[in-house]
């Protein structure tokens, strides 16, 4: 695996493709999006935390953190 060009291809797939074309999201931007939000959902429920849930108030801080990255992407992939 040559890093130099999985990196920047990694990179392309989570921005927007429309942005610079202005033609509308590409299905690999959708598939993308759909799939972070997938990821977001697992690691909603995962007992597995960045920040532990033992700790008040601030549990769910990385759980909201997630989440609204997940559903910004969503939103910039489907609706433009």
């Amino acid at each position: 695996m040559n890093l130099s060009t999985t990196i920047p291809n990694l990179v392309g797939m989570t921005s927007p493709a429309h942005a610079a074309t202005g033609q509308g999201p590409s299905p690999r931007s959708k598939i993308v999006a759909l799939l972070a939000l997938v990821g977001a959902v697992v690691y909603l429920v995962s007992p597995l935390d960045l920040i532990p849930d033992l700790i008040p108030l601030l549990c769910h801080v990385d759980d909201a953190g997630i989440m609204g990255v997940a559903i910004k992407n969503a939103k910039e992939a489907f609706w433009g």
